[in-house]
């Protein structure tokens, strides 16, 4: 089974909600992290940096733009999690 698949089968006991979206689409190398009043940015290629950001404009345009995406990614989601389930049947 695929991978992601797998993961999959633990996201309602261990409540958790994802997104699928195609990596032609959005695929990065790095992470963004927010929390209260900070952002926190992270590369995973060599060197390893992250640059943290504590401010509460900045924190809030980031929630806005991750709302967005979140919302206008659902359709996307589950047409890629129904392809994914007929590959691996």
């Amino acid at each position: 089974m695929n991978e992601l698949l797998e993961r999959m089968a633990e996201d309602v006991p261990n409540q958790i909600e994802r997104r699928v979206i195609d990596r032609s689409v959005f695929e990065t190398g790095a992470q963004v992290l927010m929390y209260n009043s900070t952002v926190a940015h992270t590369t995973y290629r060599n060197p390893t940096i992250t640059t943290v950001i504590e401010h509460e404009d900045i924190a809030a345009t980031y929630r806005a733009m991750y709302n967005l995406v979140w919302q206008k990614t659902e359709k996307e989601t589950t047409m890629n999690i129904e392809k994914l389930r007929k590959q691996n049947s």
